[in-house]
């Protein structure tokens, strides 16, 4: 028997695996006076940048003649204890979670 007669070695098994990483998502409230504040949101999926707009929507609403920027999304590449979904809101260092 020979080396060709016994095909390839059999293929190891695949394990797919996620790492730990976090998205980080935010906006910033821009109103007539300059930036009022910002929502932050972190989470496992990139949805969270479509909930901390929202959020920053519905902020906005207590804010008259205030607008929210798009948000930007960044990977973190450790995980943290706060990305499970939550979404914050930050104003001169202090935060208030929304969701």
């Amino acid at each position: 028997m020979t080396l060709n007669d016994r095909g390839p070695p059999a293929r190891p098994p695949w394990r797919r695996g996620y790492g730990e990483y976090c998205f980080r998502a935010s906006c910033e409230l821009v109103g007539p006076s300059g930036l009022e504040g910002k929502v932050i949101g972190y989470d496992r999926y990139m949805s969270i940048a479509a909930d901390v707009e929202n959020a920053c929507s519905v902020q906005s609403r207590d804010h008259p003649g205030s607008a929210c920027s798009v948000a930007s999304v960044s990977l973190l590449s450790e995980y943290r204890k706060e990305c499970s979904g939550e979404v914050y809101f930050v104003v001169d260092g202090t935060s208030r979670k929304l969701l």
